[in-house]
């Protein structure tokens, strides 16, 4: 669903970039002597794309052309192993549905874990690619709504 890439230098994340839009800092929260870094972004800082035809599907099929949903960020922290590349991050947010702007929905819950390996569904899987030696990784996540 999502694709992230962090630049890493000496020990301190320095941006995130997602759908193209790059988000403030995030903050190392702790180290440990494997080399596990605890990272933590600022929510309000996140701007995510609204869930609609041109960013999403549904079941294979777009979504109709006048829903939208739009994703408010409550966390996005989590770990980055630097030996291996791997990371992981717990992503959770609220997802106002809507058609049109008179008609609005109650916020969704979603809770997503983002990773560099392998994320599996119900119906969908997606893999993503580790840390590389210019900080860029992709992360992705399968969720239900």
């Amino acid at each position: 669903i999502l694709l992230l890439c962090f630049l890493i230098m000496q020990y301190t994340v320095v941006c995130l970039i997602l759908h193209g839009v790059m988000c403030p800092l995030g903050r190392v929260t702790s180290m440990d002597v494997d080399g596990k870094v605890a990272v933590n972004f600022d929510p309000l800082t996140l701007n995510i794309p609204a869930l609609e035809t041109a960013t999403a599907d549904l079941l294979g099929l777009p979504l109709p052309p006048l829903f939208k949903g739009e994703i408010r960020p409550i966390s996005l922290s989590g770990f980055i192993e630097k030996r291996s590349g791997k990371v992981d991050l717990q992503f959770e947010a609220d997802i106002v549905p809507s058609v049109t702007k008179m008609l609005v929905g109650k916020p969704l819950k979603l809770f997503m874990n983002l990773t560099t390996e392998t994320s599996w569904g119900a119906t969908r899987s997606a893999r993503g690619k580790r840390l590389d030696s210019e900080g860029r990784c992709v992360l992705v996540g399968v969720a239900r709504l």
